[in-house]
């Protein structure tokens, strides 16, 4: 049965990467109860990161060193140093399941144009062009596509504006057969932004970023607006030499993700399904925005990342999934949590996760981004 499933899909499948052998070892390993939410968590408790080993953006814009780290992300600015990578992909669950870089923002714009405009405005002021790529996937590529032609990719050329898709898989059900919907299709996802990292070299675009002089990766989240380009963060990144800079916010209720730790004396950054059952949450003090600078170059050798089980509910029925998660690069690379302010005139983090929190938030943004 599941190979005459595959055989139906399979230029699908194939069109966005489908690895078959992952998929039916991830099958097998569920099937024998080696894979479930238990074995997502650590062992044992991790240690706390000492606040000494986090940088700050607020003690750097008024330290004396400001002046000189602001000029150093400047100058690479100036020399066409900097990329943009966006996460465009994912299945917006909690959104409805829309394209959520095409849902308006306020006032006629969407997230991706708000974005490009964002970058637009710091290329045009250091006088070179920003590459941006777009991480899309099979639920967003043909409607991104087209929604740029029909808007003259806003002013980007085709060596400017990239974008290359994450792969995709099917759920399966709690018995780790393919999780099949009420016409009896299977149900297809993305599996995790940390995909990435291989998709972006297996597309070629990592390569070409390299050749044209690239050397810093901003990183981000399409709903995240205020992840802006930034020389400060930029000159704070090239100086404390590591292969990622992750920006992390103060810890309040009802955040959800990942956040810094150290385990076996190394600083790492978890998803909030690896934490121990019984560990106290008070002690979760910063959590990661997934905005990141990354040394370029540092991308250069993939890293295998463990996939980790979820759980979705999916027409009311519970279906499982696997997901690979950009956090886990903190475990083979070593770099440093920078703690950024949420919101305010040099805020960073507004997340817009579900329709309510764009009814909230978008007048707020508005305020921030005009």
């Amino acid at each position: 049965m599941l190979e005459a499933l595959l055989d139906r899909h399979t230029s699908f499948l194939e069109s966005y990467h489908f690895d078959k052998q992952v998929f039916l070892s991830l099958q097998t390993a569920v099937k024998a109860g080696r894979l479930g939410l238990e074995q997502n968590r650590l062992p044992s408790w991790p240690e706390v990161v000492p606040e000494g080993q986090y940088l700050r953006l607020e003690h750097f814009r008024t330290d004396e060193t400001a002046t000189a780290l602001f000029k150093a992300g400047e100058e690479a600015l100036r020399r066409g140093e900097v990329a943009c990578l966006i996460l465009n992909g994912g299945m917006a669950t909690r959104f409805g399941g829309a394209v959520k870089g095409l849902c308006e923002v306020y006032d006629g714009k969407t997230f991706l144009q708000l974005k490009l405009e964002g970058i637009a405005r710091v290329a045009a002021e250091y006088g070179r062009p920003i590459p941006v790529v777009l991480m899309n996937s099979f639920q967003t590529d043909g409607a991104t596509s087209r929604y740029l032609e029909d808007h003259h990719r806003f002013g980007f050329s085709s060596d400017e504006l990239l974008s290359f898709n994450q792969s995709i898989s099917l759920r399966l059900d709690q018995y780790g057969e393919v999780f099949l919907d009420e016409r009896s299709q299977p149900s297809f996802y993305t599996p995790g932004h940390g995909d990435f990292q291989g998709r972006l070299v297996a597309s070629g675009l990592h390569a070409r970023l390299i050749e044209r002089g690239i050397k810093l990766l901003c990183f981000s989240n399409i709903d995240n607006l205020l992840a802006r380009i930034d020389p400060l963060v930029l000159g704070i990144h090239l100086t404390h030499g590591g292969a990622y800079t992750c920006e992390v916010v103060a810890n309040t209720a009802g955040d959800v993700g990942g956040s810094p730790i150290l385990l076996n004396g190394r600083l790492q950054v978890i998803e909030g399904l690896r934490f121990p059952k019984d560990y106290p949450t008070q002690r979760i003090r910063y959590l990661s925005t997934n905005t990141f600078v990354f040394d370029l170059t540092s991308l250069s050798i993939i890293h295998p990342l463990r996939h980790y089980l979820a759980m979705k509910n999916v027409s009311g029925r519970t279906a499982l999934q696997f997901e690979k998660i950009t956090n886990e690069l903190t475990v083979p690379l070593n770099g440093a949590c920078l703690v950024v302010e949420r919101e305010g005139a040099h805020g960073r983090f507004i997340p817009i996760k579900q329709r309510e929190d764009l009814i909230d938030k978008a007048a707020l943004l508005r305020s921030f981004l005009n």
